[in-house]
């Protein structure tokens, strides 16, 4: 991944257009107003079975790779909120029974930290990230974009830039 991922030098920068020294402010998305596709649980699931990474550019937005993706941000992710908190308190679900074998196995999962983790959320980044993000469990791989590059990492490398133990993670 390029430098400018947060996952910091991990992967590579796979992106189809030479964005060297431009500006990639994501923030340019809020002052689109495009029109919003009305999703059903059928309809969005058989639009998003296929990678849309190796699907044919059909969307002039370079935020987005396809229209399926720009349907996604504008016709769901817009419209969520983030959660205020921002970060897990796992103290607080330890004081709830029901859940302190959860907060256990996170502990154990060495997730605590991860879900702790706080920091300044950028909502347009976030939707971005939800309405491009692309899995391929079977070759542990995920792709998305952030501004108009595409970024591209293992589950490995994913993990490791997020501070994970990926071989205790995968033997669970």
């Amino acid at each position: 991944m390029a430098a400018a991922s947060s996952v910091g030098g991990v992967g590579e920068d796979s992106s189809d257009e030479d964005l060297e020294g431009e500006e990639d402010d994501v923030t340019d998305l809020m002052g689109l107003n495009l029109p919003s596709r009305q999703w059903t649980a059928e309809s969005y699931s058989n639009a998003r079975s296929v990678n849309q990474y190796h699907q044919q550019n059909d969307t002039n937005i370079l935020y987005f790779t396809t229209q399926v993706q720009q349907d996604a941000y504008f016709g769901h992710m817009v419209k969520k909120t983030v959660f205020k908190h921002q970060t897990i308190d796992l103290g607080y679900m330890r004081t709830h029974p029901v859940m302190t074998e959860l907060v256990d196995r996170f502990e154990t999962m060495g997730l605590a930290n991860f879900l702790q983790h706080r920091c300044d959320w950028n909502e347009t980044v976030i939707h971005q990230f939800y309405a491009t993000l692309e899995i391929s469990i079977e070759e542990e791989n995920i792709w998305w974009k952030t501004g108009k590059r595409v970024y591209y990492a293992t589950f490995a490398q994913f993990a490791a830039a997020n501070q994970l133990d990926y071989d205790f993670l995968k033997d669970e």
